[in-house]
């Protein structure tokens, strides 16, 4: 373009090579002191479901609400909503999907009531539609877009297919969790399990569960009932700094087809099949004396466990259970006054 007399291709790769050198040599070295320091509910999108600017991943079998439990989540956090009697910050959000169309999840955030009386105000709530293309390869794209409209979170559904190769491999795994920071913004994304039964973490490689900064497993009910209602349970699989939060049941109540669906808060029955996954043998009997005391023989018929079993449990942790009588209680508790 400016003519050959200055030899213009050597000194355009002599200007990149500086570039790169300047680059590699960069010291990205921070002084602690110079990081301020924050409080722990600063430190949450949304506490305690996700901490801010990491990474979290649900993961769940087929037919648990995965994308509708996120889509509530999204609508919830765009809005400054509640979820499930959780605050939202109320920032934009990005939904980059993999598996559906933007019809349909347009479909999903009506029913959920998102669309009725326009409660999104326009650029809230965006939707990204993946076209099948792998996460590293839009990247860049989806980053300026992120900054250009100061969306707060992204939501990817699902990973296995964002991650454009085997999710059982490491170096797939790991270069979609570098595409993600790359992007700089809370992430939550939606997994699978390998097969029921294996519930500690989402399917595949194991650096999905131990890249993540927080991951939850959405088990379903086991009964299968002609209702129009579904109870799942959160389930805190791992996390990085403290103890794992209590699980979070929601009962999601559909009406009809095309009508609505609501997410509320469930409770969590400590002689079912959730209340089962969801907490330990301990937790299930400090949960049911704290109703009213119990002999243990009524405790392992209402948590349908063997009776040595619960006198084995209470014996090791004697701090947490007092006698009443002949019956037992939790300690520190105000019993009922009957």
């Amino acid at each position: 373009l400016y003519g050959k007399e200055h030899n213009w291709g050597l000194l355009l790769n002599k200007a990149f090579g500086l570039c790169r050198s300047y680059f590699g040599n960069l010291d990205r070295s921070i002084d602690v002191a110079d990081i301020s320091t924050v409080s722990v509910s600063e430190r949450f999108a949304v506490d305690p479901l996700l901490p801010m600017g990491g990474t979290t991943v649900f993961f769940g079998d087929g037919g648990a609400s995965k994308t509708m439990i996120l889509d509530a989540l999204a609508l919830e956090f765009a809005t400054r909503g509640k979820f499930l009697g959780l605050q939202c910050p109320g920032q934009p959000v990005l939904f980059v999907d993999w598996e559906d169309t933007a019809d349909t999840f347009a479909w999903r955030i009506r029913r959920l009531g998102g669309l009725a009386e326009l409660i999104v105000e326009r650029g809230n709530l965006r939707y990204w539609p993946a076209r099948g293309l792998p996460l590293a390869q839009q990247v860049d794209a989806i980053k300026a877009m992120v900054q250009k409209h100061g969306i707060g979170l992204i939501i990817l559904d699902s990973l296995a297919l964002a991650c454009g190769g085997p999710p059982e491999e490491s170096v797939v795994a790991n270069a979609t969790f570098n595409a993600i920071r790359r992007i700089g913004v809370t992430c939550a994304a939606i997994a699978h399990i390998t097969k029921a039964g294996q519930e500690d973490k989402p399917f595949g490689s194991a650096f999905w569960h131990n890249s993540a900064r927080r991951t939850w497993l959405i088990k379903k009910k086991t009964e299968d009932e002609d209702t129009d209602t579904l109870d799942v349970v959160l389930i805190c699989k791992k996390v990085n700094n403290g103890r794992k939060p209590k699980p979070i049941p929601i009962r999601i109540t559909f009406q009809d087809p095309d009508g609505p669906i609501s997410l509320a808060a469930g409770t969590l029955e400590v002689s079912s099949d959730l209340g089962k996954a969801a907490l330990t043998l301990n937790g299930r009997i400090k949960q049911a004396l704290l109703r009213q005391p119990m002999d243990r023989k009524a405790i392992a018929e209402l948590l349908d466990e063997n009776e040595d079993s619960i006198r084995k449990t209470m014996n090791r942790h004697k701090d947490v259970y007092i006698a009443v009588g002949s019956k037992w209680a939790v300690k520190h508790h105000e019993l009922p006054s009957n």
